[in-house]
């Protein structure tokens, strides 16, 4: 696990390189692509082992917003996507260890529930 973590911490120095050449607020808005596209991921396909399925949509998901936000070259893209396959395994990891395994039914018990104590909010 070790490795895992100083592996993960190089990729995220090498990405926000690449983001901070380019724009603080994409780096920053990345950060809020990946908690959607996984949050997306998980209302979108309820049955369980659909895992792999989940990941790869939401990279794509996140991807496709890079390279529109971002102009990388092939070596940027493949350490991102690296990056990004991580950093998913990590928020899934981190929401499955705070809420079990239904964590995309909870995010959204919580949003309803925003919705109807925030009058502000549609």
């Amino acid at each position: 696990m070790e490795a895992k973590s100083i592996l993960l911490s190089f990729l995220f120095g090498l990405v926000k390189k690449f983001f901070d050449n380019l724009a603080n607020n994409v780096w920053d808005n990345l950060w809020e692509e990946i908690v959607i596209a996984v949050t997306k991921a998980e209302r979108k396909w309820q049955e369980e082992g659909a895992g792999e399925e989940k990941k790869k949509w939401a990279e794509e998901q996140i991807m496709g917003y890079i390279e529109k936000e971002a102009d990388l070259n092939w070596f940027e893209r493949q350490i991102t996507k690296v990056f990004i396959s991580n950093v998913i395994d990590a928020v899934v990891k981190s929401m499955n260890d705070a809420m079990g395994k239904d964590w995309g039914l909870q995010v959204e018990k919580l949003q309803k529930s925003l919705e109807d104590r925030l009058p502000i909010i549609d």
